[in-house]
């Protein structure tokens, strides 16, 4: 959810960017709230970010959805702040307002004029003190849960296969559903469930609170004084479970998925690095090069080459204790599934067994450094990028010092990386269209 704007200036200058020009200044409040502050007053704006160490990783497997129920409730209002009015404050203000919830954080983040800065600080203090989780609020954003599952994972062709490869390649893990869950664990949940999950995970210990912008540093303490230190802490020891077991496939497991579509399409999903693991940016390098664009080797051999498909790419999840990677092919009208599948499995063979030229992986360096840096250009990047340092390494350059490292990325690295991971057992799933009786 990054957003890319600004002016030349700011392209010039980001393009030249590594975690040495960013100077941030951080805290920790009594009550366990981790501060980053970063000025730059370029613009007259302040960026805002609070990330929560809370996604659906750290539900369980009959309370499934709840971080992604609370990304939404989370705006419904506080002691203070009437039903509905919490965003048309922000906007009112001249700024804007979202959220997104993953499988390891859910990430809250607003930007406003400067002069609105402490409206933003007390907005963000109200939902953690005090929200509303009230019938009322609870009752709308169950309906808007379902409506949302609906467009989104049911009603869209193809749209299932994140969940099928999820279940299979994660079975019996915290990674094993998606953030949205199901429907009826919200649908069965009571009040009181949501009152302590609230009360759990959206604490000051729990979470990072990233400021950006046209500020003050010598006055930000006292502001965030002013509006947290008198939250309650929490519980300073939240983890996940992690398995007693690695996430490893012990076998290749094959399975058909019957779906309301025209066109047959192969999936497959592999464990793939974390990112926290050293080997996240060679496997981010394979990824790039298998699907960045129409230029990507998978689409340029299965599409334009092969002609046996209208789309061929890949997904990466890149998750704090495990990775997802995952390849597909759309297949051509007459298209053999099987011969998708071993289309895939040769393309993926290759890699593993000569890598990538050392023109290739060095287009592959320059799309990914210039996309990263060019997420610089917002503030609104800039806060979140510290805040992934924080949720992922502890470090507010963590992130930024991991996609510095990209340069470093060889030819016997991707060889090695590819052999591992994409050599490996795996999911694949076939999509063919329902059978008619």
């Amino acid at each position: 959810m990054q957003r890319l704007l600004y002016s030349f200036v700011f392209l010039f200058v980001f393009l030249f960017l590594d975690a040495k020009n960013i100077d941030v200044s951080e805290f920790t409040l009594d009550n366990g709230l981790h501060v980053y502050a970063y000025k730059d007053t370029t613009k007259p704006i302040v960026s805002i970010n609070v990330t929560y160490k809370v996604g659906s990783s750290y539900e369980t497997p009959d309370k499934t959805g709840f971080a992604h129920f609370f990304e939404h409730l989370m705006f419904e209002g506080s002691a203070n702040i009437k039903r509905g009015e919490f965003m048309s404050l922000v906007q009112s203000a001249g700024g804007n307002c979202n959220a997104e919830t993953t499988e390891d954080y859910t990430s809250y983040y607003m930007t406003l004029p400067s002069h609105q800065f402490e409206l933003g600080l007390w907005l963000e203090s109200e939902r953690m003190l005090h929200l509303a989780i009230d019938s009322e609020s609870v009752e709308t954003q169950r309906a808007v849960i379902k409506e949302e599952r609906k467009l989104k994972f049911e009603n869209r062709p193809y749209s299932s296969f994140i969940q099928e490869l999820r279940k299979r390649t994660f079975k019996g893990s915290f990674y094993e559903w998606i953030p949205i869950g199901e429907v009826q664990y919200i649908d069965e949940a009571k009040l009181s469930e949501f009152i302590s999950f609230y009360k759990t995970y959206y604490v000051p210990s729990n979470a990072v609170l990233v400021i950006a912008g046209d500020i003050d540093l010598s006055k930000i303490k006292s502001l965030v004084d002013k509006y947290f230190a008198g939250i309650s802490g929490g519980n300073t020891t939240l983890s996940v479970t992690i398995p007693n077991k690695q996430f490893i496939l012990r076998s290749t497991e094959i399975d058909t998925v019957y779906d309301n579509i025209s066109l047959p399409a192969v999936f497959f999903g592999f464990i793939a690095p974390s990112i926290i693991s050293s080997d996240f940016v060679i496997f981010y390098c394979i990824d790039k090069y298998l699907s960045a664009g129409e230029n990507s080797q998978l689409y340029y051999s299965l599409v334009n080459q092969q002609q046996i498909a209208l789309s061929s790419s890949t997904i990466y999840s890149d998750l704090k204790y495990s990775g997802l990677s995952i390849h597909y092919a759309l297949g051509n009208t007459d298209a053999d599934i099987y011969k998708l599948h071993q289309a895939l499995e040769d393309e993926l063979k290759l890699l593993a067994n000569t890598g990538i030229s050392e023109v290739n992986l060095q287009k592959v360096k320059n799309i990914i450094e210039t996309s990263y840096k060019r997420d610089f250009q917002t503030l609104e990047s800039i806060a979140y990028q510290l805040a992934q340092g924080f949720i992922y390494y502890s470090n507010p350059y963590g992130y930024i010092n991991l996609m510095n490292s990209v340069d470093n990325v060889s030819s016997e690295d991707i060889m090695r990386v590819a052999s591992q991971y994409l050599s490996a057992n795996k999911v694949v799933l076939y999509y063919l269209p329902k059978q008619i009786n």
